[in-house]
């Protein structure tokens, strides 16, 4: 399963780090809707800023929902053999 790095920059900004060669403090979600909706949206917000050692901004969460959103679920990908 290939996974995605969100990294957080000096000035605190989290960003989809595609090439995962970015600098800052990381951490990796996998290519499926459901973590992005649990990790983004769910009582579980608290594990990616803990993750990435900072508070993550409405503004960032909604760029990052808007992201994760372009992902498939979890069975599409599994019924598609990309798994």
């Amino acid at each position: 399963m290939n996974f995605v790095r969100l990294v957080r920059l000096s000035k605190g900004n989290i960003v989809v780090d595609e090439e995962a060669k970015k600098a800052g403090r990381g951490a990796y979600l996998c290519r499926n809707r459901e973590c992005w909706e649990k990790v983004l949206t769910t009582g579980r917000k608290e594990q990616l800023a803990r993750a990435l050692r900072t508070n993550v901004s409405q503004e960032n969460r909604t760029a990052l929902v808007q992201y994760g959103m372009t992902f498939p679920y979890a069975e599409a990908v599994a019924e598609r053999g990309l798994e």
